[in-house]
């Protein structure tokens, strides 16, 4: 993953030195083994060049080559970004998504180790923990929705790409 932000970096810089020369680009995230089904299974990042009116050369910027459609046409799919500003707004948001998945997944282990302690539990202490395993359970919920609202953001950013 942390390969993924250089080829972005490099991505920016290759895109901003095409559009000093007045020609066209875009950045593009996506991956180059297989197609994502969504912008968060991408890893790596890339430039497509507009050669002639609506043709289109993929720019390796980490490897600093061209590639063909026919040579691999994953270069040509993915989500675009039309500036460096989208991009480091996706890569933002990308590292919030990282954070809030790791703040849910702590949750659900908080949880789920004391849950198997109240359900291990008499009926009276049950009766004083219910109050602390339905705040957890809270917390829960909470996360998810932090997590899901980190979601909406990026489909909202990449919805107008």
């Amino acid at each position: 993953m942390n390969d993924y932000y250089v080829c972005i970096d490099m991505a920016n810089d290759v895109w901003d030195m095409l559009k000093t020369q007045g020609i066209n680009a875009k950045i593009m995230i996506g991956r180059v083994d297989y197609a994502p089904t969504k912008i968060t299974d991408s890893n790596h990042a890339w430039v497509l060049a507009e050669v002639a009116p609506d043709q289109w050369l993929a720019l390796e910027a980490t490897g600093g080559y061209s590639v063909s459609k026919s040579d691999n046409p994953l270069y040509y799919q993915g989500y675009p970004f039309f500036d460096p500003k989208q991009t480091k707004t996706y890569v933002q948001l990308n590292q919030q998504l990282s954070d809030a998945q790791q703040k849910y997944n702590t949750a659900v282990t908080d949880y789920n180790q004391y849950l198997a302690q109240y359900n291990q539990a008499g009926i009276f202490s049950k009766i004083s923990m219910k109050s602390i395993l339905d705040n957890k359970e809270l917390i829960v919920q909470q996360r998810l929705n932090d997590y899901n609202q980190v979601i909406n953001q990026i489909n909202s950013l990449t919805a107008f790409l």
